[in-house]
């Protein structure tokens, strides 16, 4: 493969990383896959990192072609990784004009950390903070983290020449501090970008849209602390409004909330998936029905999980985490070994392993051998899933 501006032979047709360095993680989010509701932790977490003989392993003509390197877990915060700034240092050595982008709740690591982190990164690339309202509210919906923590971070990161961006994500309790974030964010010169929350979701779209409160539990006992709900009253403003897959942005406006008898304790609590059969459905559809508009494809982007496993997509890579049955009977078709660089497997060679050049493309023209057909995954998260 050649690259057109520069005429050169490209090792892959990689352009971006999105990477889960960690699945480690100071806070308890209540829709976050590591846990169950902010309760108790999935038994899938590890508790592990990628080092920087990782990068290494990569390989710096891999690395030489990447243009952007986005540290955002689905799971773990990548602030919890402890080489977190070692790496960076790194990648910036290797490609001094890459854009770098982490993405943390704020609330993990010291200030001399994220100093370090506004030197490296500086204007080529951003730290995003994902702080969900005020010192008030940030904890309802970003348990466990700690304001205090937050602000001595972002004042530490202000203080260097580092970029930074500000993820708020929408819900009823903090709405009405979107005046306030907009005042600071202008004093700081901050990027502040507003988000609907995902987990709420029950027939939004339809005529009788409604959806549900979520419950919020105690790590510890289990028991039921609160419960949060979606902003349905007011829509976020356009110019402020974060790009969001899935059709996010409006998806809750003028929806009926609907209060769920919720368990007064989750101690024992797991995830029931449908099952695959429940999706059979997708076979009465042609590919084009379903409006795809992935992100990874068009931004050739890859993802790499905490493990050092290559994978499609953020979304797949939660979805394998969390034990899905068609995700799992996908990589069952496979041999999963094949996906993990090594000294004498490169990324070049992963990408033309089964997985990528059969599966995934039969996921998208509807020919899986399954009941489905099409990876539902990849029509829910970035298509149109269909009324049936």
């Amino acid at each position: 493969m050649y690259d057109l501006l520069s005429g050169q032979q490209l090792e892959t047709p990689i352009r971006m990383v999105h990477i889960e360095v960690t699945d480690k993680c100071n806070s308890e989010c209540p829709v976050c896959p590591r846990n169950f509701n902010g309760g108790q932790v999935h038994p899938n977490i590890k508790n592990i990192q990628l080092g920087l003989d990782y990068f290494k392993l990569l390989g710096e003509d891999f690395m030489k072609e990447i243009v952007q390197w986005q540290f955002c877990g689905t799971r773990g915060d990548p602030m919890a990784n402890t080489e977190i700034v070692e790496i960076c240092k790194y990648i910036r050595s290797v490609s001094p004009w890459v854009k770098i982008i982490i993405r943390s709740n704020g609330g993990i690591g010291g200030v001399e950390r994220y100093k370090e982190l506004s030197e490296i990164i500086g204007s080529r690339g951003f730290f995003v903070f994902s702080v969900d309202g005020w010192e008030d509210t940030n904890h309802i919906y970003r348990k466990n983290v700690r304001w205090d923590k937050v602000r001595a971070n972002m004042d530490a990161y202000l203080s260097g020449p580092g970029i930074m961006h500000w993820d708020f994500i929408v819900f009823k309790h903090n709405h009405h501090q979107i005046p306030q974030a907009i005042e600071f964010a202008k004093k700081n010169n901050i990027h502040l970008e507003l988000k609907e929350p995902f987990g709420f979701e029950r027939n939004v779209g339809s005529d009788k849209a409604f959806v549900t409160d979520l419950p919020v539990y105690d790590r510890k006992t289990g028991d039921l602390l609160y419960v949060i709900e979606p902003e349905t009253d007011n829509e976020i403003p356009n110019f402020i409004h974060g790009y969001q897959p899935g059709r996010m942005g409006t998806k809750y406006l003028g929806a009926k909330i609907e209060k769920i008898n919720h368990a007064q304790n989750n101690k024992n609590q797991g995830k029931a998936f449908p099952a695959l059969t429940d999706y059979s459905f997708l076979r009465n559809y042609k590919p084009s029905d379903f409006e795809y508009k992935c992100e990874a494809i068009e931004r050739s982007e890859l993802f790499i999980d905490c493990d050092g496993m290559f994978i499609p997509c953020c979304f797949i890579a939660s979805a394998q985490f969390m034990g899905e049955p068609q995700i799992l009977d996908m990589y069952s078709k496979v041999d999963k070994t094949k996906l993990f660089p090594t000294e004498t497997w490169r990324p070049a060679d992963i990408l033309q392993t089964e997985f990528f050049t059969k599966i995934m493309p039969d996921a998208f023209d509807g020919k899986l051998d399954d009941a489905a057909g099409s990876c539902h995954t990849c029509v829910n998260m970035c298509g149109k899933m269909p009324d049936h």
